[in-house]
């Protein structure tokens, strides 16, 4: 594996003999010297340990003898071999390689409080009578990708400078440091087989769940992703799609990830090779919106200030795509997006929902800071966007996946109002930014309500029926009214 853990590699087993003792007594059996050196295997050589415990149960009694198992790796380098990374643990632990027996005897002294607050957590969630019961599970079971999905979380080394996290031009993250230094790096692979780390296009949905359970590892994320949206990588690659070739990482865009396991994360991004992403319509707006959401949940001012400007940054990029200055952006094309092989032209339902919602964050956020040349900016282009996405996309009854007039132009996309739906999730649901909901008003557009059809099967869009008619919709529009702050 190109993620290699080493130095001193100690698995124990320890036993809770859990006799009604007033301090339990914890046996503990590593497979190597509790010095952390043990003798290597040879290849083919088969290593097996066995633990046996035994303890007196009285008649009608009973008693419980339970087994906790710890790794201690707590050294990694990258297939690159250039750095060595200490995992978070360590903070407390130790990074000597002898940590097993305190790490099984914490988990074996622990894991009730740990089970308990597990169980009042997800209570009011599992006796909800309004939730159905396939959100219920999803809701709780799919996170274990966050600890399971090739994740990372190291600490910053002691010795770390700011122009070792930074890079040249991240001096103003004035507290990218202190966050760094405080909560580690974060990062969690895209898929086993999609071996890229914090895929920023998809972590755009699933940082819900950092974000609310974790706050701070976002915000530590947000900082990595805001260091590399400074910097550039200048070295030429080839793109496996249209066969150009193009810089790696552009200045101020936001990156596709912050690396590979082959390689040198946070070091290195981008190790996307499909399409140059520099030319997608979604990243960019989706660090502004995620910027908002995350000052809305934390109210943390801080960073709200630092990521002012990296925001003015991308979105003065994301402009470019606005060709017609008509306040909208337009597709270029080809599959300049998340979905990276669905091909947008024009103005587009996915991609114009994202943009106006964060034209409308660039205003929020304008008005907090103070920033009235940028608030009035924003407001003018909002207008003009707003005017262009209903008369380009709306068809009567829904917005169309794309202006071109393509053949699948009037797909109904069950992401077309992704935009519209973050702002809401962001508390942005009253006022200027109000959503107008309902089945059949005139000016509304569709999204897929459940995202699936009656078997159960998910899915990402559907054209229209013969009648013109969408399957299951909910409907959503975009108010145009003046931005107020």
């Amino acid at each position: 594996s190109a993620l290699c853990a080493f130095a001193h590699l100690t698995p124990c087993l320890s036993l809770l003999d859990n006799v009604g003792l007033a301090s339990p007594s914890v046996l503990t059996v590593c497979f190597s010297y509790l010095t952390g050196k043990g003798s290597l295997t040879e290849k083919g050589e088969v290593t097996a340990a066995a633990v046996c415990a035994s303890c007196m149960v009285p008649a009608r009694g009973h008693r419980t003898l339970e087994l906790g198992l710890a790794w201690d790796m707590p050294l990694i380098h990258f297939g690159s071999k250039e750095k060595l990374h200490l995992r978070r643990y360590t903070r407390y632990f130790g990074s000597a390689g002898d940590a097993c027996p305190a790490l099984s005897h914490y988990a074996l002294t622990h894991y009730e409080q740990w089970e308990e607050k597990i169980e009042s957590w997800q209570r009011p969630i599992l006796e909800s009578s309004h939730l159905p019961p396939w959100y219920k599970s999803a809701l709780f079971n799919e996170l274990y990708f966050l600890a399971d999905g090739g994740t990372l979380w190291l600490e910053l080394p002691p010795e770390a400078c700011a122009e070792d996290v930074q890079g040249p031009a991240g001096a103003g993250l004035t507290q990218l440091l202190p966050v760094l230094r405080e909560y580690g790096r974060f990062a969690y692979l895209e898929g086993q087989e999609y071996r890229m780390y914090n895929t920023y296009d998809v972590h755009f949905y699933a940082s819900f769940a950092l974000t609310m359970l974790w706050p701070k590892l976002e915000i530590s994320l947000q900082y990595d992703i805001a260091a590399a949206v400074l910097n550039e990588d200048t070295q030429p690659r080839l793109y496996l799609m249209n066969g150009q070739t193009a810089q790696v990482k552009l200045k101020n865009v936001v990156p596709h990830d912050i690396g590979e396991p082959e390689d040198e994360p946070w070091q290195r991004v981008n190790a996307y090779l499909i399409h140059d992403t520099a030319g997608w319509k979604d990243l960019n707006l989706k660090f502004v919106l995620q910027v908002y959401r995350d000052y809305h949940l934390t109210q943390d001012t801080a960073y709200l200030q630092d990521m002012w400007p990296v925001c003015q940054a991308v979105m003065d990029s994301e402009l470019k795509f606005d060709t017609d200055d008509d306040g909208l952006i337009e597709n270029s094309g080809f599959a300049d997006q998340t979905y990276d092989a669905w091909v947008a032209t024009g103005a587009s339902a996915y991609c114009g929902s994202l943009w106006l919602a964060a034209v409308c964050v660039m205003c929020k956020v304008a008005g907090i800071v103070g920033d009235t040349e940028v608030l009035q900016k924003y407001s003018a282009i909002r207008r003009k966007g707003a005017e262009a996405f209903e008369r380009l996309l709306w068809n009567g009854k829904y917005y169309n996946y794309d202006s071109s007039g393509g053949p699948f132009s009037n797909t109904v996309m069950s992401d077309q109002c992704a935009g519209q739906w973050f702002l809401r999730a962001s508390g942005l649901d009253h006022g200027e930014f109000q959503v107008r909901e309902g089945l059949s008003p005139p000016r509304v557009g569709v999204v897929d309500c459940e995202g699936k059809f009656t078997d159960g099967t998910r899915i990402r869009g559907v054209a229209s029926d013969e009648d013109g008619q969408p399957y299951r919709a909910t409907w959503i529009a975009w108010e145009a009214g003046p931005i107020q702050t």
